[in-house]
């Protein structure tokens, strides 16, 4: 696990919430950030959690996907990382983050 916290570069880290709505989500984290959970959180929805550096002022911009059992998707296994599979009024939810994304920043170089 120290692996994950040598990404955060000033060592001062909080945990941050951040709202996912609708199936398809890009945010923009602090760089380095690292998404340690998923639940539905009444009044909220459904969130996930990340261990996030509070100084840093650079943003990475990651994608999130909120799959339904027995729902189609149409992008490769191999491309996403499972975050969390979350039970909601009897519904299941798979969040898994989209390691595809592309850094928008390079697209305007």
């Amino acid at each position: 696990m120290a692996a994950r916290f040598d990404m955060i570069e000033s060592g001062i880290c909080q945990i941050w919430k951040f709202q996912l709505e609708g199936p398809d989500n890009t945010i923009d984290l602090p760089k380095g950030s690292w998404v340690i959970d998923a639940q539905f959180q009444a009044g909220s929805g459904i969130c996930i959690w990340a261990v996030v550096d509070t100084i840093t002022k650079e943003k990475d911009t990651r994608r999130f996907r909120v799959i339904g059992t027995g729902h189609d998707f149409d992008w490769d296994f191999f491309d996403m990382q499972h975050i969390d599979t979350i039970q909601v009024d009897g519904l299941v939810w798979h969040i898994f983050e989209d390691l595809r994304v592309e850094d928008s920043k390079s697209d305007q170089h």
